[in-house]
């Protein structure tokens, strides 16, 4: 289910512990309806619009940590391009196949943090063969300007991106570098484009 959940959603960095309410109904507002507007423009196929729900620049540099800093701008457009390209060429499809089958769309209080908020939500699917399943995400967004977007998606108390840079950017970092990384994202994007 982490699988499906990693490609439905997209997403990114740490959680951590929020403690404050949304400072104000207009950011709840806001915040749930980056949500909505990701989830349903993956599932009809509104690609550009989702993908401006999403914070691409935070995701890889949660992946990268320490490395992103170092990075020169040409190689942090090249990851920032991959990731958005990945994002759209796997995880909005495999959205698209759970999504279709959309029920419902539910949102717990948020917790903000300045620019950084946490929402959780539960999403219904109620799929023809598979039955009725609820599916739990907290959504890790971040606010640059006017805007809230995601960075990251929390299943079962795990971070995505957390998951993603223990998994494989931190074996790839240790296998070759960010040379390592940026190759296996070339190799990666070269079998998306097909």
């Amino acid at each position: 289910m982490k699988t499906m959940v990693v490609a439905a959603v997209v997403a990114v960095l740490a959680s951590s512990v929020w403690a404050e309410p949304a400072e104000a109904a207009g950011d709840e507002k806001k915040l749930q309806k980056t949500g909505k507007v990701l989830i349903n423009a993956i599932r009809y196929k509104k690609d550009d619009l989702a993908a401006k729900q999403l914070d691409f620049d935070a995701m890889v540099a949660g992946l990268l940590e320490s490395e992103w800093s170092r990075l020169p701008a040409a190689e942090k457009k090249f990851f920032v391009d991959g990731m958005a390209e990945l994002i759209r060429g796997i995880s909005f499809k495999a959205g698209r196949d759970s999504f279709q089958y959309l029920d419902a769309i539910t949102y717990g209080s948020a917790k903000q943090n300045g620019s950084k908020a946490m929402l959780p939500s539960t999403i219904v699917i109620d799929h023809p063969i598979k039955g009725r399943s609820e599916l739990k995400i907290t959504w890790a967004l971040a606010k640059t300007g006017a805007s809230w977007r995601v960075y990251d998606t929390v299943i079962l108390g795990e971070s995505t991106m957390e998951g993603i840079r223990e998994d494989q950017i931190e074996v790839l970092l240790e296998e070759g570098g960010i040379a390592r990384v940026k190759e296996a994202m070339s190799d990666k994007l070269a079998e998306v484009r097909g």
